[in-house]
């Protein structure tokens, strides 16, 4: 009885551990995955910003043309 006790403690003991590395690790994989998303939107929001001033520039540029205002020179 007093084997079969032990024996299931020692069981219990490293099912445990193996529960709190597979947790750890786990959370350990969701921070890195947190990060790289993080990474991609804030890559991904530059460039849409970047598109929308752009597209803001030529609308500004025919709105110009429209009216009959000079034409804009291109940037040397």
């Amino acid at each position: 009885l007093y084997d079969e006790n032990s024996d299931l403690k020692i069981k219990v003991a490293f099912f445990e551990k193996e529960i709190k590395r597979n947790d750890d690790e786990n959370a350990q994989y969701r921070q890195q995955q947190y990060k790289k998303n993080a990474d991609g939107e804030s890559r991904r929001s530059l460039t849409c910003k970047r598109r929308l001033n752009m597209k803001k520039k030529l609308v500004k540029k025919k709105i110009m043309l429209f009216k009959g205002g000079r034409k804009p020179q291109k940037k040397l």
